[in-house]
């Protein structure tokens, strides 16, 4: 699952440490066994950026397929943080900053990031398969 924050019309992503290195994405990561979703959503924004996410809505449900298995990204649009600011970089993000919309969709970008920020961009819900 993914935490998308917007402040002041950018977004948040992080780049990514191996097995997906160089790719930016919006924090997140999987649900741990017996873990509930928005659990898992605000562990991994903490674990990674230092701050826990609040998540507001589902955003994108995304089935994604790779040669060893496939999974559904499930992207929710999150509460920004109170300080903007104090977003850094931890556990297995490499780095963590803020983006103009556009140029993040630029960006080199994980599996499913760009259907879910053409969904916020559109303002809507979406459910795709990739």
């Amino acid at each position: 699952m993914s935490a998308v924050s917007i402040d002041h019309g950018r977004v948040l992503l992080i780049r990514r440490s191996p097995p997906i290195p160089e790719l930016w994405a919006p924090p997140g990561g999987k649900v741990e066994p017996h873990e509930g979703l928005l659990k898992a959503l605000m562990r991994e924004t903490y674990e990674e950026i230092g701050i826990s996410l609040r998540p507001l809505r589902l955003i994108t449900e995304i089935e994604l397929y790779a040669p060893s298995r496939s999974y559904v990204l499930f992207s929710f649009l999150c509460e920004p943080p109170i300080d903007p600011d104090a977003i850094s970089a931890h556990s297995d993000a490499l780095d963590a900053r803020w983006f103009q919309l556009n140029e993040a969709m630029a960006m080199p970008l994980a599996p499913g990031v760009t259907t879910t920020l053409m969904a916020i961009s559109d303002g809507r819900k979406s459910t795709h398969n990739t």
